[in-house]
């Protein structure tokens, strides 16, 4: 059975438009939850521009491993690409408030639009931190280690926590409604390519959806 990683949905939540880049020191007198998430939003701010090479594990409420996959993150605001290379190949593009799901094994190209629906999409939060003010309620647990919690009792998933370690992010962990968990563990980081690799070449036939 094929597994998406939680971008838009579980099959349907995957893996936020300009990202800060400059980074952001916590000034004093500032709340600790607004602090706490200008922390997270400068350790964030450091992943535009580079790769990041993963592997993924999915778990059903039990504990059981359900899929192993490997691929790599690409963000350069306001885009993101995330390729899933094995076990079933896999291209998800986030360009602004577009995002396209294109499966070469069937041959198709999913493309809707985002706009008023970020909390259902975890990769966003890369690149749009504004979503972190808005959509979420953040706590740390330890240093470099941020818990998210939607705060609309509608999203798709439940908790995603973040964890940096040196200015480099080490992983990416999403619980949604069925207490199914998503893992994500970065292992190398890299410089990314021009914008034109956050552009799909499509093959002849291929059938382009829209919803």
């Amino acid at each position: 059975m094929k597994y998406s990683f939680q971008i838009a949905s579980t099959s349907a939540l995957l893996l936020w438009l300009c990202v800060a880049t400059a980074q952001v020191a916590p000034a004093a007198g500032i709340a600790p939850a607004a602090r706490i998430k200008i922390s997270l939003s400068s350790q964030l701010s450091a992943l535009d521009g580079k790769r990041h090479a993963f592997k993924q594990q999915t778990f059903n409420s039990y504990g059981e491993l359900l899929e192993t996959s490997n691929g790599e993150l690409s963000l350069l605001a306001p885009s993101a690409r995330w390729e899933v290379f094995a076990p079933f190949p896999q291209i998800v593009l986030l360009n602004d408030d577009e995002l396209k799901i294109y499966d070469p094994d069937l041959e198709q190209l999913t493309i809707r639009k985002i706009t008023g629906s970020w909390a259902d999409v975890p990769l966003a939060i890369l690149l749009n931190h504004d979503l972190l003010q808005d959509h979420f309620q953040v706590t740390e647990e330890g240093e470099g280690i941020y818990l998210l919690s939607p705060t609309a009792f509608e999203t798709l998933f439940t908790q995603m926590r973040l964890t940096f370690l040196a200015g480099r992010v080490q992983s990416l962990w999403i619980v949604d409604h069925a207490t199914q968990v998503t893992e994500i563990i970065f292992e190398q980081q890299n410089q990314v390519v021009q914008s034109e690799f956050f552009e799909l070449v499509l093959p002849p036939g291929t059938e382009i959806v829209r919803g």
